[in-house]
């Protein structure tokens, strides 16, 4: 069934055997950000939020979310192509989104970034 698929759908089941293989697309560290030395230097937080922009880009499989902290430790994936995952009735995005929004929940949160990872996902949380 699996060879059906590839051969209609050749980059998206490319995605899925990195994805099950655990490994990244290629090149994708190079399209991380390049931060040059800075006295005053840059919050940890906000080159985070700045590389995971990047990871996103190159990695389909890379999604997580926060338990109500996003803006502050900037673990937003901020371009609308990525969207929230949240039921398409409350219009606020839908099942494709790669946003997930927790709540105050930190403890449901880990246990839903193991089974995203357990899937073979690439999961963030904060």
């Amino acid at each position: 069934m699996f060879s059906k698929y590839k051969s209609e759908y050749p980059e998206l089941a490319e995605q899925i055997e990195l994805m099950n293989s655990r490994k990244m697309p290629a090149d994708w560290e190079s399209k991380l950000p390049v931060y040059p030395a800075d006295a005053k230097g840059m919050a940890s937080r906000i080159s985070n939020g700045k590389i995971m922009q990047s990871v996103a880009e190159a990695c389909p499989y890379f999604l997580g979310g926060s338990a109500d902290l996003a803006p502050s430790t900037k673990t937003r994936l901020v371009d609308s192509k990525f969207g929230d995952f949240m039921p398409p009735s409350t219009g606020w995005g839908d099942w494709s989104g790669r946003n997930f929004h927790f709540g105050i929940r930190e403890h449901a949160m880990g246990a839903i970034m193991n089974g995203m990872s357990l899937c073979k996902l690439r999961s963030f949380g904060s």
